[in-house]
């Protein structure tokens, strides 16, 4: 995929714009959503970031990879009661 090319470039913007692509033509592709969260998170944009792990969340709620992202970009966010209670559902899903 080429947004991961941009990723592995750290071209986060463009990385975003083509996961956005992604998910237009597969919406309930959970990976699009881990990606586009994962490069939103690189550029700071945590609340894109938060919306795009709930919906992997909301795809695969028994996934605790899921959790464990939105956890990470809760923490980012300084949303520190959110991300102990992902960390703390990643860990149960373990």
């Amino acid at each position: 995929m080429r947004g991961l090319a941009h990723r592995a470039a750290r071209n986060n913007e463009q990385a975003i714009a083509d996961f956005t692509r992604a998910i237009e033509l597969e919406p309930d592709n959970v990976w699009n959503y881990r990606w586009r969260g994962r490069a939103g998170h690189s550029a700071g944009d945590y609340q894109r970031a938060i919306a795009d792990f709930t919906r992997a969340i909301e795809l695969e709620p028994d996934n605790a990879n899921n959790h464990h992202l939105r956890g990470l970009a809760h923490r980012a966010a300084r949303n520190n009661e959110q991300a102990i209670a992902d960390f703390t559902r990643a860990i149960e899903l373990e």
